[in-house]
């Protein structure tokens, strides 16, 4: 009886895990948390500028933008801020709508993340009405960059350093 509830109470812990992965992966598409160093063996503030370009056809009428930063950050759309927050418990993405900030043609999104340890991470996703959900996510479409700079990646910023995984 007890071996029973046991294994109905795991299955449907997994079922609900299952679901909210699933959820969770609607909302991101392939983004991965981002960030830039692993080396955890002493305890020191750590910083981070990621940038992306996104090219686009015309300006949208609406552009989500999903994200989260561990523990704080900003955003910056085309050299204009466009978003900041802080990590709360259990990680909710913020969302802002920032059609406003994107243009025709090249645009330039960068994200400034700081933690007080060496431990944390951006996750971001970007839905473009007229042209997709998840159409920028953290991951592979981001270089990391060492100086404060706004543009768009050029050939001094670096591929991400740390990819912690998908969410």
């Amino acid at each position: 009886m007890v071996a029973a509830v046991a294994f109905a109470v795991i299955g449907a812990g997994a079922a609900v895990h299952r679901y909210w992965l699933r959820e969770l992966m609607h909302l991101t598409g392939d983004a991965a948390w981002v960030w830039v160093d692993d080396t955890l063996e002493r305890v020191h503030p750590s910083a981070g500028l990621f940038v992306a370009s996104l090219d686009l056809d015309s300006p949208p009428a609406e552009a989500l933008l999903k994200v989260c930063g561990d523990r704080e950050y900003v955003v910056y759309v085309n050299g204009s801020p466009a978003a900041c927050g802080w990590s709360r418990p259990g990680f909710p993405l913020d969302v802002f709508d920032i059609a406003h900030l994107l243009r025709q043609g090249e645009n330039a999104l960068a994200v400034e993340v700081r933690s007080p340890t060496p431990v944390g991470g951006l996750l971001l996703a970007l839905d473009v009405t007229g042209v997709g959900r998840n159409v920028l996510v953290s991951g592979a479409a981001f270089r990391s960059r060492s100086t404060f700079a706004l543009g768009p990646p050029n050939d001094g910023d670096v591929a991400v350093p740390v990819t912690w995984g998908r969410p």
